[in-house]
């Protein structure tokens, strides 16, 4: 994601979740579909930059070290000023 580049990943785990918007889910084994999605984006380079950056654009807003220190700051005053709930 940070790479800017598009993304074409399997429907397991969370990665539908993860790159809702930012890259393109094929069933999970499917060659096939694998390759149509690989064919698709080279012969649309329009589509494959767009998806490249919004997924850059999502991993710089949710997974960067900034964003990764607020969170982790949050969860540290819950723990030491004792707002655990």
């Amino acid at each position: 994601m940070s790479m800017a580049k598009p993304i074409i990943a399997s429907a397991v785990s969370d990665l539908p979740i993860i790159l809702n918007g930012c890259g393109i889910i094929i069933p999970p084994r499917d060659i096939a579909a694998l390759a149509k999605q690989i064919t698709y984006l080279i012969e649309n380079p329009q589509i494959a930059e767009m998806l490249g950056q919004r997924a850059r654009a999502k991993c710089i807003k949710k997974y960067s070290y900034i964003t990764g220190g607020k969170i982790l700051r949050g969860i540290l005053n819950k723990v030491l000023y004792g707002d655990c709930k």
